[in-house]
């Protein structure tokens, strides 16, 4: 019998043209649904056709993008205890299921997400104000760059300029200033510290909003960056924010990109006395955690250390 379902997913996105089913190209989750298709939870009459299992996903990450806790609801059969196992069977091992939690039968990921937390991390020398500093640290190979807790609290304040209810047309393409979708609101941006990741220090940055449009949180990241390092003005912040301006912003790379959580407060709130229906990434932690340490972070690091995707931006 089959009953619905939140499936939680880890991915590295590198190699795949993001999370959403789109025939003729690899994507996360034809990945899934192949996988869960051998794995017996969804049936051979079903395979390849989401709209009859009831699918849908909470975030629809962009093409490279990574994700530490995506949710994708279904109809699934769960035949067997070993369903998670058997699924990830049957994934590369950049891809994997963390757990499912049983929900109601209206449940759907998408419409039920409150909110989306994404993580951004950089190595340190991008965000050095002063092109000729950060021009030194560069030379020096980065690695003796160090962020200090003054470049912390500045980064603060220019990522503080963006919460709150805006107009973001400037940050996503495509979109005018007059269409309500462009109009989002960002519940908190900040600067959560910094990590050592092959032997250079890497910034992270933390948004928290109900919903993001397509690149918006890369030309966020790439606007406050062009402010830290002296490039943009201050305000640019805000002008690019103004309904009535048309500004080109900066776009950071796809590369220090994922998906931290998505949030299903008011679904929680109302069906969470029922611990069992409560769709919680925090009851996979250990997984979540373990699958950003060994997974997210070296492949960010690495393929930077190879590509020099950041200093390439700049």
């Amino acid at each position: 019998k089959k009953r619905k379902v939140a499936v939680f997913v880890a991915f590295v996105g590198a190699g795949y043209s993001g999370m959403q089913h789109n025939p003729g190209c690899k994507t996360i989750e034809g990945e899934l649904g192949s996988a869960m298709n051998k794995a017996g939870a969804i049936s051979d009459e079903n395979a390849g056709d989401f709209s009859k299992v009831q699918w849908n996903r909470a975030a629809r990450t962009d093409k490279g993008v990574s994700a530490a806790g995506n949710v994708v609801s279904l109809k699934m059969m769960i035949a067997f205890p070993d369903t998670v196992e058997r699924i990830n069977s049957h994934l590369p091992e950049q891809i994997r299921v963390l757990g499912f939690t049983r929900v109601t039968n209206s449940f759907d990921a998408r419409k039920h997400c409150d909110r989306r937390r994404y993580e951004y991390i950089l190595p340190a020398f991008i965000t050095i104000d002063g092109a000729a500093a950060a021009a030194a640290a560069e030379a020096a190979g980065s690695r003796q760059c160090r962020f200090s807790a003054e470049q912390q609290a500045r980064l603060n304040e220019v990522l503080g300029a963006f919460e709150g209810t805006h107009s973001f047309h400037n940050y996503t393409v495509r979109v005018p200033a007059s269409d309500p979708a462009a109009k989002r609101y960002i519940l908190s941006f900040k600067c959560a510290g910094t990590m050592n990741l092959e032997g250079q220090q890497w910034v992270r940055m933390v948004v928290v909003g109900q919903s993001f449009m397509l690149h918006q949180i890369r030309k966020l990241v790439g606007t406050a960056v062009a402010v830290m390092r002296g490039v943009a003005t201050p305000d640019a912040i805000t002008l690019a924010l103004d309904p009535a301006r048309v500004v080109v912003t900066p776009m950071a790379p796809e590369l220090g990109l994922f998906l931290d959580e998505c949030v299903f407060e008011s679904y929680n709130d109302r069906w969470g006395n029922d611990r069992e229906a409560c769709v919680r990434l925090a009851a996979f932690q250990d997984q979540v955690d373990a699958f950003k340490r060994e997974r997210i972070y070296p492949h960010i690091a690495s393929y930077d250390a190879k590509n020099g995707t950041n200093a390439a931006w700049l």
